[in-house]
Formats: structure tokens, sequence, C-alpha cells
């Protein structure tokens, strides 16, 4: 699936992106301390991308991905791009989810970039999650990932990521299931 990015973007190394993370986290926790832990994620979004900017930093706000593949079209928006390779995903929700989590991931899945990082405001004190991926797009097409939390008995999903596996252009998918007492890996 093509996706088209409305700004240039470029990775960073780790620790270029832990440099600037350190200056963001800064800013973070000064606005939280200066407006509290109520607003809208945009007041921090806006907030923040001011700050980045008079700190000579680029902020792109509301960065546009647009993915189409025959005929579907979907829109997508990164809250923050900082100096065109740091993705900041900003929440003002109770806590932080995998599917927060999965939606970074994604972002920088779709931009071709290697670290971003989720902040949450709503929290008393700011809460932040690192993520990072190494994959490129054409990495993406040779496995899958599944993670799920099934206990019952696994074999009728087992044999439905098989038809899946031989239905799609995946070489491999690995399947990774939590349940309550036990951890299982499997590769298919």
């Amino acid at each position: 699936m093509p996706f088209a990015i409305s700004i240039p973007v470029a990775p960073i190394s780790q620790n270029e992106f832990f440099a600037l993370d350190h200056r963001m986290m800064a800013m973070a926790f000064a606005i939280h301390n200066e407006v509290g832990r109520f607003c809208d994620e945009n007041v921090y979004r806006d907030e923040l991308a001011n700050r980045c900017k008079e700190a000579g930093l680029v902020a792109h706000r509301e960065v546009h991905i647009k993915a189409t593949h025959n005929g579907f079209q979907k829109d997508y928006f990164i809250d923050l791009l900082i100096n065109h390779g740091a993705v900041y995903e900003l929440k003002a929700t109770e806590s932080l989810t995998s599917n927060h989590h999965r939606q970074i991931i994604s972002y920088l899945l779709m931009a071709e970039l290697t670290h971003g990082k989720l902040v949450n405001f709503r929290e008393p004190s700011v809460q932040q999650r690192f993520c990072s991926t190494t994959l490129c797009h054409d990495d993406r097409k040779k496995f899958a990932c599944h993670i799920t939390t099934l206990d019952t008995p696994a074999q009728p999903y087992h044999t439905h990521l098989s038809r899946l596996l031989k239905l799609t252009q995946l070489k491999t998918i690995h399947w990774i299931n939590i349940s309550p007492n036990t951890l299982t890996f499997t590769k298919l």
C-alpha cells in the first residue's frame, strides 16, 4: 500500500533521538506544570510545537499521511514531527494503551521512520513511552507478527493463521499468545 507524506522525512539515529527527546520532555514537563493535566490534546500539541520553534527545532503539526490502494484511501495525521525525523504522538487520556502504541508504530512504519514517543498529559505526572522500529517498507512484506490472548485451545486459530499465510505474499507469521499462565511463541 503506497503512503504519501505531506513533508519530507529523514530517519534519525537512536542517539540523535534521545538527545532531542531530552529537550522535548523537558518542555513537555514544563507545559504540564504550567497548564495542568485536564486540557485538550490540541492545547498540549500547539504549545509544545510553539516551544520547539522557540528553541530552534523544526516542528510540524498534524503531518498528513495518505494511504491509497486500489481505490481505497485513508488519511492519517502525526501529531508532531520534530526535525523531520522524530514522531511525537500526544494524548490526554486516563492512561496509554496498546492501541496508542500500535498507532505510533503504524505512523513510524508508514513514514519509514525509526523512533517516536507517546506522551500522555492527563496523568498526575507526564506518562511517556518510547517506540522504535527498524523495519522498512520492504521488510514489512516478509513477515507479520500477531499477538493474541487466547486461553482456549489455540489450534483453530493456528489453522486460521496458516491459511492466511498461504493466501498472502508473507513468508512468515510470528504469533505470540499470552494466556494467564503461559506465554507461547510460534513461528508459522
